[in-house]
């Protein structure tokens, strides 16, 4: 099997977050894990929509830098005082 370059971070995300979480006694909670990844397609989805709204349908997708989204509302603001002589 071939590593890829984030095998390592992958591995250290696992270990030092979700496996205390998704695992007990060294055996996989399989209805944690099915709570876990509802959790996270709940926050994916809340966060899309939020990303939608505000940065009027230019940005959708979760996983967008937060940098980027934060410069394009910012560039709204600016765009909308601009407009409005502010």
């Amino acid at each position: 099997m071939r590593l890829h370059p984030f095998d390592n971070q992958v591995q250290a995300v696992f270990e030092e977050f979700w496996q205390p979480i998704v695992m007990l006694n060294g055996e996989w909670d399989l209805e944690q894990v099915k709570r876990e990844l509802y959790d996270y397609r709940q926050v994916m989805s809340r966060v899309s929509e939020v990303y939608e709204y505000i940065t009027h349908g230019r940005i959708s997708k979760p996983n967008t830098d937060p940098a980027i989204v934060i410069a394009e509302v910012t560039n709204e603001l600016i765009r909308e005082a601009t407009a409005k002589g502010v």
